[in-house]
């Protein structure tokens, strides 16, 4: 029997066939880790989001309750990362500022126009923070997202004392602070 000019080409439909078969699934596996990054990064950014919606809320709660109208910094979700590495939010709450105060017209319990409708603006930023080692968070910890939320917030009735709520916050600098 003689040898045909196609011995071999098996082989080298084989080979082909294998490294198209290698690329498609390289191709996949980049896919899959962008994918998971991109999934990894929304998570985070979304955690940062409602971290700085909580911080808003936290901010509404201490003035309802405590009627303190300074800004506040807190840390939150605090957890043990891979590595020893920590991981928390940490969230600047600003000042709680009167921005606009009428009398309560509709207010059964406004006699004597004490009692107002009063709107405050109030900031919130958030950071996703990392470090080593234990405690506290240090103030130079790494961020690796953030986001900043602002709202405003219409108490009624309320109170208001010009000399103590109003004043003091509009000659404050850090009315600049504050996003609309």
């Amino acid at each position: 029997m003689r040898p045909t000019r196609e011995a071999g080409s098996a082989f080298i439909v084989t080979l082909l066939c294998l490294v198209v078969l290698t690329i498609v699934g390289l191709s996949l596996a980049l896919i899959t880790q962008t994918e998971r990054q991109l999934g990894v990064n929304e998570r985070t950014a979304q955690r940062v989001f409602y971290a700085a919606d909580s911080g808003t809320h936290m901010g509404t709660a201490r003035v309802l309750a405590q009627n303190d109208h300074n800004q506040m910094t807190v840390v939150l979700n605090q957890s043990q990362g891979k590595l020893g590495l920590r991981l928390a939010d940490r969230v600047e709450v600003s000042r709680f500022h009167p921005i606009l105060a009428s009398p309560c017209n509709f207010c059964e319990i406004n006699q004597g126009s004490q009692y107002f409708d009063v709107n405050h603006a109030i900031t919130a930023t958030a950071e996703r923070i990392g470090w080593t080692g234990g405690g506290p968070p240090p103030a130079d910890a790494a961020a690796v997202a953030r986001k900043t939320v602002g709202e405003m917030v219409a108490f009624q009735p309320w109170q208001v004392s010009l000399d103590r709520d109003v004043l003091p916050s509009l000659e404050s600098n850090q009315l600049e602070k504050i996003k609309f």
